[in-house]
C-alpha cells in the first residue's frame, strides 16, 4: 500500500474495508478487531488506533490520525439511527476529517435509506465526500454446518 495509499487514502481504506471479509463476529466489539487486525495487516507500517478518543470525538478507529472510521451492526431502530446520526453530527462539527461508517449484518432497508439520505444531504457542492457509508452484508453460516455444529 506503499505510494498508492498517500494518493487517496480514504478511497485505499474504503477499497480495503469493501475487501474485508469478516468472520465468526457477532458483536460491535468483534467486528472492531477484526477490521483492526486486517487493517494493519494491509497498511504495514501505518498507524491503525482502535478505540479513539479526543475531546467529544469518539471513534471505533482511526488511521494514521486522519480518517475516523465507526462501525455499527444491525441498523434495526430508529433509536440506532438518531444515535448514529448524533455520532455523525459529532464528527462533522469536532472532527472535520474523513470518517467512514461500516454497517455489518442485516439492516433495516429504511434506515439504511434515511442514512444515506442524511449523508447525501451532508455532501459537499464540490469536492470529495467527507463521510463514506460502507454496507457489509455478514456471509451466514451454511444450515447444514450450522446443523452440524449444534448437534449433540
Amino acid at each position: 500500500m506503499g505510494f498508492g495509499y498517500w494518493f487517496d487514502p480514504l478511497g485505499n481504506v474504503c477499497k480495503l474495508i469493501a475487501e474485508w471479509r469478516p468472520r465468526r463476529c457477532t458483536t460491535e466489539k468483534d467486528y472492531e478487531r477484526s477490521l483492526v487486525r486486517y487493517l494493519q495487516e494491509k497498511l504495514e507500517g501505518k498507524d491503525v488506533v482502535p478505540q479513539y478518543a479526543s475531546g467529544r470525538v469518539r471513534g471505533d478507529i482511526v488511521v494514521e490520525g486522519m480518517i475516523l472510521i465507526e462501525i455499527k451492526t444491525k441498523l434495526d431502530s430508529t433509536a440506532k439511527l438518531q444515535k448514529l446520526l448524533g455520532q455523525i453530527e459529532v464528527y462533522e462539527s469536532e472532527w472535520k476529517k474523513p470518517v467512514i461508517v461500516v454497517i455489518c449484518g442485516e439492516n433495516d432497508p429504511n434506515l439504511a435509506k434515511q442514512l444515506r439520505d442524511s449523508a447525501e444531504r451532508r455532501r459537499p457542492l464540490l469536492g470529495d465526500p467527507w463521510l463514506r457509508l460502507v454496507f457489509k452484508r455478514v456471509a451466514q453460516t451454511s444450515p447444514l454446518r450450522s446443523a452440524a455444529v449444534t448437534k449433540n
